[in-house]
């Protein structure tokens, strides 16, 4: 805050919305979503989506395309690629049927999500104060900001 890098910023509707998501099922099933501001080389977390009960992939898709956003990327782990038991079919293309298409990201090892984490962490700004951040240990709390930085 002291040297302006935290603070509350407007949504800008003009920009895309990335999402970033951490797969599970109800509170483990965990959306970020974020915009770039080029201009000031700013990554902003606009929203935050945590699912509730036993609601899965299906239901938080639903709501992720229900918000007013524009929609940039959606990234995901390499686990969107795991076939559904109960579907018969694998989590991504459960997800392209119902409209939304993801991007899978690399699995890393730990060392490369230091690596990709040091010297970027202070470019997050947060737009509300509500909004909660990703939770602990969550595969892509370390590496949102490159994720963003390319889209």
């Amino acid at each position: 805050e002291e040297t302006g890098r935290i603070g509350i910023v407007p949504v800008d509707r003009a920009m895309k919305v990335h999402t970033v998501w951490d797969l599970g099922v109800g509170k483990n099933l965990v959306v970020g979503f974020y915009q770039r501001d080029p201009a000031l080389n700013q990554l902003r977390k606009i929203d935050y989506l945590e699912g509730e009960g036993s609601e899965a992939l299906p239901e938080i898709v639903s709501k992720v395309l229900n918000k007013s956003y524009v929609y940039g990327k959606h990234f995901g782990p390499p686990d969107l690629n795991t076939t559904d038991i109960g579907t018969g079919q694998t989590r991504i293309k459960t997800a392209a049927d119902l409209g939304l298409r993801f991007t899978v990201v690399d699995d890393l090892s730990l060392k490369e999500k230091l690596a990709k984490l040091i010297g970027r962490e202070k470019e997050l700004y947060k737009v509300t104060p509500e909004i909660k951040s990703v939770k602990q240990g969550s595969y892509f709390a370390e590496i949102v900001p490159e994720l963003i930085s390319k889209s």
